[in-house]
């Protein structure tokens, strides 16, 4: 969110196709971050959160998806 991350700029992509009797999601996502990183652990780090609040995104979709219809 503008104004409200500590990131410079990000893109992510999301890629929906279905996939035999399921669904296949790809994620992609590139993000600068606005604060300093320390080049030998840093990347490593920052790499490690944004795949945990990824793979969290995932389960909170895929709950959704097999939610019943009201």
């Amino acid at each position: 969110v503008a104004g409200r991350s500590s990131f410079r700029e990000g893109r992510t992509r999301w890629l929906v196709a279905a996939n035999g009797v399921g669904t296949r999601l790809s994620y992609r996502s590139r993000v600068v971050p606005g604060f300093w990183v320390p080049p030998v652990f840093g990347p490593a780090l920052l790499g490690r959160s944004i795949k945990k609040m990824t793979l969290e995104t995932m389960a909170a979709v895929e709950a959704r998806a097999t939610e019943p219809e009201p």
